[in-house]
């Protein structure tokens, strides 16, 4: 499945944001896996009608995130999972994210199930052992 990104450009989000945000979710999805070469800074710029420079932004970002990684010649590839932070640092970081989207959804006036729904919607499908 190819790589689909769409930007708001009236977002108070930066286009170099949403970028890095996308690709995030589409690695968090599945639908990039350690080793997937990304498209060029050049394709994703005409793409997305945007700068290259903030494409190249993005990418560089992502690297010093630790989603992808850079080979120099031969362009930007998912990185491979690596545990980052500790356990109390990961659930720290969970905690203040899921605080953040249920402050952000408050005024939607969803029921538990519906933001667990929206939630459960975005994780990848676990694989059964059938």
């Amino acid at each position: 499945m190819p790589l689909k990104i769409l930007l708001v450009h009236n977002s108070s989000e930066t286009i170099a944001e949403q970028i890095c945000k996308q690709i995030e979710l589409a690695i968090s999805r599945g639908v990039l896996v350690a080793g997937d070469s990304m498209p060029s800074v050049r394709v994703l710029a005409v793409e997305l009608q945007v700068n290259p420079n903030t494409v190249a932004k993005s990418l560089q970002l992502l690297v010093q995130r630790g989603s992808l990684v850079s080979q120099k010649g031969r362009g930007y590839f998912v990185a491979e999972v690596k545990q980052r932070v500790s356990n109390a640092e990961q659930k720290r970081l969970l905690k203040q994210a899921a605080e953040k989207f249920v402050a952000s959804t408050r005024a939607l006036a969803l029921t538990n199930e519906e933001l667990i729904s929206a939630i459960e919607t975005l994780l990848p499908k676990e694989k059964s052992d059938d």
